[in-house]
């Protein structure tokens, strides 16, 4: 099986390649960016190109040995990590140095570490000694989605690629079933447009606006969103369509409709759009703050109650 074609990011691929073929590739790099922007597909992109037996003009040949077995992530200079449950557990950093320790003297070696900000401190700095005196011919990819939850003295001995969030276009092409609003909802994210054709995703857009609601208090909120309470994920998306929705609604009251992601339900929007630009940055803010509050396992049920509170006391405001 081929490696998807990289539709965008081609030109930070390049550098990556050039590096190899002026062998002035670093030992460590990570790379940054938004969850479902191809931080994996990028980082096997230049590792197959740095283990190709025929590499050239910047393209690896696909067809050799070693591009077979990196396509099937199944290279023997290839260690994949990726976290075990919540976390990257000690005993993988373990197996990455075992599995360092076994070089052949000519071969390269790639290590590949997925959603690498979800190490715990024991495994960070375990391989902080590996990465600061990495063996010859070994090379590091560390992929993460929260550059600032990386240990910092191994952010300092790495090179850091920042990708940005997907184009529409390239959106687009991965999915031409993809209707435009779900495209521009997505963000730039291919994990979450792929995820909005799931039943339960469109059932959630098709309720994220009953918040606004005059006839909702915070108890029918609650009741409304069990299911959504229940799962992380969900939770997340939830407050990414608010944000979405209250940024509509500042592009409406602005006179600029061709910015509306969720111009088919501008009736739903109608009660945000009586609110102040002071009000909505108020609730746009808020969501932020619910999204940081998640990551300190903050009760989801009182977040949801509180922000809806908040809305209600906007509304109030506005009717006077």
């Amino acid at each position: 099986m081929a490696l998807k074609p990289l539709l965008q990011h081609t030109q930070l691929l390049e550098t990556l390649k050039s590096a190899i073929d002026q062998q002035k590739l670093a030992s460590t790099h990570i790379i940054s960016g938004s969850p479902g922007v191809g931080k994996k597909l990028f980082s096997l992109h230049v590792i197959q190109y740095l283990f190709c037996d025929h590499k050239n003009n910047y393209q690896a040949c696909g067809e050799c040995g070693s591009c077979r077995k990196i396509q099937n992530t199944q290279h023997e200079g290839l260690h994949i990590v990726e976290p075990q449950g919540a976390q990257i557990k000690i005993e993988q950093a373990r197996e990455v140095i075992r599995f360092l320790s076994l070089k052949s003297q000519m071969q390269p070696q790639a290590v590949l570490i997925l959603e690498a900000h979800k190490m715990n401190p024991q495994t960070a700095n375990a391989l902080l000694k590996v990465i600061e005196e990495p063996p010859e011919n070994s090379y590091f990819f560390i992929c993460t989605s929260s550059l600032s939850a990386m240990l910092p003295t191994i952010r300092s001995r790495s090179q850091i690629w920042r990708l940005p969030n997907l184009k529409p276009e390239t959106l687009k092409t991965i999915f031409p079933q993809a209707e435009e609003t779900l495209i521009l909802s997505a963000q730039g994210r291919a994990d979450l447009l792929e995820k909005s054709f799931s039943e339960s995703t469109t059932e959630l857009h098709n309720k994220s606006f009953a918040v606004w609601s005059e006839k909702f208090s915070s108890v029918t909120v609650l009741d409304e969103f069990q299911e959504e309470l229940k799962s992380r994920e969900d939770f997340v998306t939830l407050l990414s369509l608010w944000q979405q929705q209250i940024r509509d609604a500042c592009f409406i009251k602005s006179g600029r409709p061709k910015n509306v992601i969720f111009s088919k339900h501008q009736e739903q929007l109608n009660a945000l759009t009586q609110l102040s630009f002071e009000q909505l940055e108020k609730l746009f803010c808020h969501c932020l703050d619910m999204q940081q509050e998640m990551n300190y396992n903050v009760d989801k049920s009182l977040m949801l109650q509180n922000f809806s509170l908040k809305v209600k006391e906007c509304q109030s405001v506005s009717l006077d």
